[in-house]
């Protein structure tokens, strides 16, 4: 994974606003998943426009529900419904068509504040009317007789524009589609013009509650702003009441457990070293298989816990002939992809240092006849960050090597081909980039089901294309062409493209989609200022398509991405920055390049890195490092950094 470094600054600054945030569920909501099929023991206010739906009432449909099968559905029409006049988020135009949905919960908790977990979307058939018309709809608490909105929002709009105080939820399409909810008595008949977007999670504080016994109100509102006319409808699931934001999937494991350490007696006194796992590591295509780098015993001739590089895949077996000493280190790891015989993923690219006086390099190891070859030979200067392709032949890697580059310590990427005996000369394919003395490469990524043809990365040299970065860049690479596509074009110096992962499909599509993070804010989103997971699709003639996947309220953000191998660009592992609960979430993405479907897979403290795969039954997971305690009964109370794997159907 190697993409700590890569985003250090927003990992420090979410670590100091996650200290202290373990804890276990208590929520006593009822009927929170709405699975009973009624609204019971929920109750209706105002206009009571609300019914619980499923995906069967939603034409053309369909919509899944994040739990279950059946969510709440608060709607503003169909059409007009009265013609109360009230003002909901105090910017002085009119709401009409108030419903309020609620519940009086209580529940004992052991932090203060408790949080409120639920899953929400808003579709809108408003994203292409003015401003003024910008239906609204917010989430109240009330304890001991005060209220607090904790969560709000407004109508998507195309534009980009926002009436309304509360903010913009995502657009996920611009096209009318025309939708209805349908057999969903008193709602029936609301029209949903751009259809149903991808759902949302949430997790806020409840103010006032206190550790103990706390009776609180949970009350959802959504009303029609500006005009009684075009519809919009309040979707929300699996309402719960905990101690912290964890909403892990059930299908969540912890697959490397470790313990203990090393005790040395050093200067008169004992120094313990624990057992760290990562920070790199990489699964195969299916998230079934992974390597990574551990100071773990796992295979029982690693006693002195020097870390050292381990394949799980069933087993453990340790990377042979990689001899790593005292003051060594591995810093980053790459499994090809495609299944040989038995083993998920045959070979492993790796950057290690083997001891605190060597430099850096570039090794493969093939776990079918146990062979470790090496890549690179330098000295005073680091070779970093390697991408293996699906036959393990050609690896590509960030270099400080003069040897390489002919530009003294400044950092390219070069890649290796290997000819069945020895690795080629590394090629400096960055040579004509400009300004070459100065400029960088960074973040290699390979594509693997055509033998690694294709190589996204970031650099600020002006490899094609004008004008001239004023920031890091996106770009695409064809060894075949050879040929250069630059994808990102930054219009501020201030502008972060990190994180590229390319496609790992097929010849077919080889090198087509690229997935990428970046604050860019390139389709000029009012107030897009997050770091959002981006899609350009190389396909046909002329620059390709660039689209924006995600769209983040203020606060959050992604902070990581990578592609799955499905040949189709669609599916994806997330690292996500949840600022109004301060928790990393990652989870599974689908995306169609019209909508967006996110599946969360955990919720925690720290998250240290994602990757993807579909297993045998073809259900994605998300595979990633942590050293929060997240399963019950606990499994990591000791804090070490341990690989997670949660599957997402």
């Amino acid at each position: 994974m190697n993409k700590i470094a890569q985003h250090a600054s927003l990992t420090l600054l979410l670590a100091l606003l996650l200290a202290g945030l373990a804890g276990t569920a208590h929520g006593q909501v009822v009927n929170g998943g709405f699975e009973t099929g009624a609204l019971t023991p929920w109750t209706t206010g105002v206009q009571n426009q609300a019914a619980v739906v499923q995906s069967s009432n939603f034409n053309p449909g369909p919509v899944a529900a994040p739990g279950g099968t059946r969510f709440l559905a608060i709607s503003n029409g169909p059409g007009q419904r009265s013609t109360a006049v009230r003002d909901i988020d105090g910017n002085s135009t009119t709401d009409y068509d108030l419903t309020t949905v609620q519940q009086t919960v209580t529940f004992n908790s052991t932090v203060s504040p408790a949080r409120l977990v639920f899953a929400w979307n808003f579709p809108t058939s408003e994203q292409d009317q003015p401003g003024l018309y910008d239906d609204v709809f917010d989430v109240l608490t009330t304890i001991s007789g005060n209220t607090s909105r904790v969560f709000s929002g407004s109508s998507c709009k195309n534009d980009g524009s926002s009436f309304s105080p509360y903010p913009n939820v995502p657009c996920f399409s611009s096209t009318v589609l025309n939708w209805t909810i349908t057999g969903a008595a008193p709602i029936s008949n609301t029209s949903l013009r751009y259809g149903v977007g991808q759902w949302q999670n949430a997790c806020v504080e409840i103010p006032g509650t206190v550790i103990g016994s706390n009776t609180v109100t949970l009350q959802f509102r959504m009303g029609d702003q500006g005009d009684a006319t075009y519809d919009s409808a309040l979707l929300i699931d699996e309402v719960s009441v905990r101690d912290t934001c964890n909403a892990a999937a059930t299908t969540l494991e912890q697959v490397t457990t470790s313990t203990g350490g090393l005790v040395e007696a050093k200067n008169g006194g004992l120094i313990f070293t624990p057992i760290d796992n990562g920070p790199a590591f990489s699964t195969d295509n299916t998230g079934t298989a992974f390597a990574f780098a551990s100071s773990g015993n796992y295979t029982g001739d690693n006693p002195n816990v020097l870390q050292q590089v381990f394949v799980h895949d069933g087993s453990y077996s340790r990377v042979t002939g990689l001899t790593i000493a005292a003051g060594g280190s591995v810093q980053g790891v790459s499994l090809s992809g495609p299944t040989a015989g038995a083993l998920h993923g045959r070979y492993v690219a790796i950057a290690a240092t083997l001891n605190a006086a060597a430099s850096r390099q570039i090794y493969r190891w093939d776990r079918q006849t146990s062979t470790l070859t090496q890549v690179t030979n330098t000295s005073a200067c680091e070779n970093r960050n390697p991408s293996i392709s699906s036959d393990g032949n050609r690896i590509a890697w960030e270099t400080t090597c003069d040897a390489y580059t002919g530009r003294g310590s400044t950092k390219k990427v070069v890649y290796s081909n290997f000819s069945g005996v020895t690795w080629s000369v590394p090629v400096n394919f960055m040579s004509a980039g400009e300004p070459a003395a100065t400029c960088t490469g960074s973040e290699p990524r390979l594509s693997r089901g055509d033998t690694g043809n294709f190589i996204a990365l970031v650099s600020n040299c002006r490899l094609t294309g004008n004008p001239a970065p004023l920031a890091p860049e996106i770009y695409r690479y064809s060894i075949s062409g050879p040929s250069w596509s630059r994808i990102t074009t930054a219009t501020n110096a201030s502008t972060s493209n990190f994180s590229p992962t390319i496609d790992a499909a097929t010849s077919t599509n080889a090198g087509r989609y690229i997935y990428f993070i970046s604050d860019g804010n390139y389709f000029n989103v009012t107030g897009g200022t997050s770091p959002e997971i981006y899609r350009y699709d190389a396909s046909g003639t002329g620059t390709g398509t660039l689209k924006q996947v995600t769209i983040s309220q203020a606060g959050n953000g992604y902070v990581g991405v990578r592609q799955a191998a499905d040949g189709g660009g669609q599916y994806f592992a997330y690292e996500y920055i949840n600022g109004s609960s301060g928790q990393f979430e990652v989870g599974t993405g689908s995306y169609n390049g019209t909508s967006l479907t996110l599946k969360l897979g955990a919720s925690m403290n720290l998250s240290l890195g994602v990757d993807v795969g579909f297993d045998s039954s073809n259900v994605p997971s998300v595979i990633f490092l942590s050293n929060s305690d997240l399963m019950s009964p606990s499994q990591n109370a000791d804090g070490n950094t341990e690989v997670y794997r949660a599957r997402t159907p």
